[in-house]
């Protein structure tokens, strides 16, 4: 176990930033979380791209291309469906992000700096849902600028981190 030399909490081995938000390790020290902006930011370039991509995957629906009921809560149901799987496929990734944190150079990680798993991230989006569910998107997701370790009430739920590359 790992003692955090500023709050003194020990913290599992191999991690490399203690929930203080102090780093534990060289590595650690090396860290730079993602703050708000960058994040917002990222979030933006997502949300365009998903909207392209939703308005295409609505027209398609409405073609009725591949002879599927093209109702709009179908629609809706895939749309929802794609951008689930986008969020939780790419922080899952090599590249550790969506596309949106690829271009602000940001990637999502583990506690201790590795790459998350596939359930991590499941876990993660599960988080965002429940964050727009509640309704106070706002609050939940501003906490990314004033937590230690800048984490999002889905970071704190999955144990993960945004960091810049």
């Amino acid at each position: 176990m790992d003692t955090c030399k500023k709050c003194g909490k020990t913290n599992k081995p191999g991690t490399m930033i203690c929930k203080c938000g102090a780093p534990l390790t060289e590595a650690g020290s090396q860290v730079k979380q993602a703050g708000f902006w960058l994040r917002t930011a990222a979030f933006a370039v997502d949300w365009m791209l998903m909207v392209w991509f939703l308005v295409l995957v609505n027209f398609i629906g409405k073609l009725d291309v591949f002879g599927l009921d093209a109702k709009a809560e179908n629609i809706a149901f895939v749309e929802t469906v794609i951008f689930l799987l986008y969020w939780i496929l790419m922080d899952a990734s090599k590249k550790q992000g969506s596309l949106g944190k690829m271009v602000m150079k940001l990637k999502v990680t583990n506690l201790d700096g590795s790459r998350i798993s596939l359930i991590t991230s499941l876990l993660r989006t599960f988080g965002k849902v429940i964050s727009i569910i509640i309704g106070i998107v706002g609050i939940l997701f501003i906490v990314v600028g004033v937590t230690p370790r800048k984490q999002g009430l889905h970071d704190m739920i999955a144990q993960t981190l945004v960091v810049r590359k």
